[in-house]
């Protein structure tokens, strides 16, 4: 998780600005980061302008590993804390706090950031042609807390479909 850092900012009227430079490579990063920040701040989703997929804005990791989500919600947590603990729950229009994410985790040994899966399927080949059907799987991942159920079941089908596209090759 080190080395991400996000700015958040009072627009006024109850908005704020969240920038991060997360990158969404079509995981529903916009939306879940928005909803983390939302839950943070303590106000509607809708009052969150996010801001990421930019060199020019604060530094986050890298998507992969299923670490991105774990590290960048993390910092715009930590953002949105520092901001309330500086600002209160009353901020000013122009109100501005940075925050990186935090480096020592008492429970950092005890928990893993990282999430597992594992696929199970039926599968049917042709012994004359060696073609791979794929007619059932079932998927059982441990993700942690969910932050937006439909992004989470796109990702576990889209997992499992990519990993069922592998190639296979059959000895004879």
């Amino acid at each position: 998780m080190p080395g991400s850092v996000a700015s958040v900012t009072y627009r006024g009227d109850g908005r704020y600005d969240v920038r991060i430079g997360a990158a969404d490579i079509g995981t529903g990063t916009w939306t879940t980061l928005a909803q983390i920040a939302a839950d943070a701040l303590d106000c509607p989703f809708d009052c969150i302008h996010l801001e990421i997929g930019d060199t020019a804005l604060p530094m986050a990791t890298v998507e992969g590993g299923s670490s991105g989500m774990s590290s960048w919600g993390s910092t715009v947590v930590a953002a949105a804390r520092a901001f309330r603990d500086e600002h209160g729950q009353q901020p000013q229009a122009g109100d501005s706090t940075r925050a990186s994410a935090p480096q020592n985790l008492p429970d950092a040994q005890k928990y893993a950031v990282h999430s597992f899966g594992a696929h199970f399927v039926e599968a049917r080949v042709n012994v004359d042609t060696g073609e791979v059907r794929v007619p059932r799987m079932l998927g059982v991942f441990s993700c942690g807390r969910i932050v937006n159920p439909r992004t989470a079941r796109s990702q576990f089908i889209g997992g499992m479909t990519f990993a069922s596209r592998w190639p296979c090759t059959r000895r004879r």
